[in-house]
């Protein structure tokens, strides 16, 4: 007996609460439970699904075998009449057909599962929007690009183009775990970097663990630098050292619309970090919010570059100078400049973690957190603080971030008070609104356009009563 798809599979194991195999049928039941009197005898077994397996199927169910037995010759899925026939269709295709043909004519659902499922052990569609077809697509690309021979592109460039046109309506995110190994030469960046410039609406770039170099970056920003819409690089753990860190700098200066940018483990010291936070000083505007620079030979000096970003930049949020070797002039110098009252930043989340600080600016940054209200994290770990430093430093970021909180739901709060206040004005000025008030739920959602609770109600018959007061007729 077929079992439709759209049964869930939940509801079948439930209802099969006990499988007893034999060699001639599947019994849904114990064998104590066969034995039973009631169950002697009985000529109706709904729980048996392989009653009809000895019967000829009907003519239709027939004729469906013949049209996926030649489905790759004719595909016909829409022509059918029911759905119920072309959920069967779908249900007995086989899943190895080929990817451009089932690509155009079948639409997200059960037979993609399918495909996925006999393709691939693992599958989470919920990372891919609950779309098993956009999962496929995805997996699929991402399969084909990591094999991909890139020395013999040139014999394979018709195919590619042919899969990109298949497939680019049903990509949001491309994974790609590992390339086949080439030598990543400058050509490469440049054509890379004109890939990304054709590439509007590409939003996050991230190229790490290679051995991307000064000349190699700037070919890839001299593309990048004409898409507005990306808005994360993320090139860790290369070689970019000082001269890469100005390249990269040159690019902050002209790019208003870049968010992260991750330089992990690049070799960048002082004067790279001057590069860094001369580009992003010297852009006219910048949206620039998330700086991850750790593991990185910063020193004392880079320390002072990182000063001058904190206090002249209004845009960060989150900082991370992580293990950047700085010492106990550099850590009392950022506490002094984030208590120094100069810094403009709405909020703050700094990791300076594993530097050599040292107790005496443990206790600098101890008294930073407590006069700025902005910083709601500061992750001093491994920095030979003091314990009783770590720990108020933990706690008043902690209330700063709880306080902040606060007043942004008291913020939210006040908005909404004021729009429900003038929105009854406007129902009093409305005769046969007010006169019929008792509908006030209905009424205030017709003028407001969106839900309310009672308490919201109750709020606003007491303003109007308030207003009838001061405004008698």
């Amino acid at each position: 007996m077929r079992i439709p798809h759209r049964i869930s599979k939940n509801v079948i194991a439930a209802y099969r609460r006990f499988i007893h195999a034999t060699k001639t049928k599947l019994r849904r039941c114990s064998p104590e439970t066969s034995l039973l009197p009631q169950e002697q005898g009985r000529t109706l077994r709904a729980e048996d699904v392989s009653w009809d397996d000895g019967v000829i199927p009907d003519l239709k169910i027939l004729a469906l075998r013949a049209i996926v037995s030649a489905w790759k010759d004719n595909p016909v899925l829409e022509d059918l009449p029911t759905c119920v026939d072309r959920d069967v269709l779908l249900e007995t295709l086989p899943t190895d057909l080929p990817f451009e043909l089932t690509i155009t004519r079948i639409e997200d659902g059960f037979y993609w599962e399918r495909a996925a499922k006999d393709r691939w052990e693992h599958n989470d569609p919920g990372k891919y929007g609950d779309s098993w077809r956009r999962l496929y697509c995805e997996r699929h690309l991402a399969e084909y690009l990591e094999t991909l021979e890139a020395s013999y592109f040139e014999a394979q460039r018709e195919e590619c183009e042919k899969l990109m046109t298949l497939v680019k309506d049903y990509i949001r995110v491309i994974r790609l775990h590992t390339l086949v190994p080439i030598k990543f030469s400058l050509e490469d960046c440049i054509s890379l970097g004109e890939g990304i410039k054709a590439s509007p609406k590409l939003k996050k770039f991230s190229l790490t663990r290679s051995n991307l170099d000064r000349p190699r970056i700037a070919a890839i920003l001299q593309g990048m630098v004409s898409n507005d819409n990306i808005e994360e690089l993320d090139v860790s753990h290369c070689k970019l050292m000082d001269t890469g860190a100005h390249a990269v700098g040159e690019f902050l200066s002209m790019h208003r619309k870049l968010k992260t940018l991750y330089l992990t483990n690049n070799s960048i010291g002082p004067i790279g970090m001057a590069g860094i936070v001369h580009g992003i000083l010297k852009a006219s505007s910048t949206a620039l919010k998330n700086l991850d620079f750790r593991l990185n030979p910063l020193q004392d000096e880079g320390a002072d570059h990182v000063c001058a970003l904190l206090v002249r930049n209004k845009t960060l949020e989150t900082l991370n100078i992580s293990g950047c070797e700085l010492g106990s002039e550099a850590g009392i110098a950022l506490a002094g400049v984030l208590s120094s009252g100069c810094v403009k930043l709405e909020i703050l989340s700094l990791d300076i973690s594993n530097n050599d600080f040292g107790l005496t600016a443990g206790e600098s940054f101890e008294a930073a957190v407590a006069s700025c209200s902005y910083i709601i994290h500061l992750d001093g770990r491994m920095c030979n603080f003091s314990k009783e430093s770590e720990y108020s430093i933990n706690e008043r970021a902690y209330r700063n971030k709880q306080n902040m909180k606060k007043e942004r739901n008291r913020a939210t709060f006040s908005l909404r008070h004021v729009h429900n206040s003038s929105s009854a004005k406007n129902l009093q000025q409305h005769p046969e609104v007010g006169s019929s008030f008792s509908e006030s739920t209905s009424i205030v959602n017709h003028f407001t356009g969106r839900q309310i609770d009672v308490d919201e109600v109750e709020m606003m018959k007491s303003i109007l009563k308030t207003w009838r007061r001061n405004n008698p007729a």
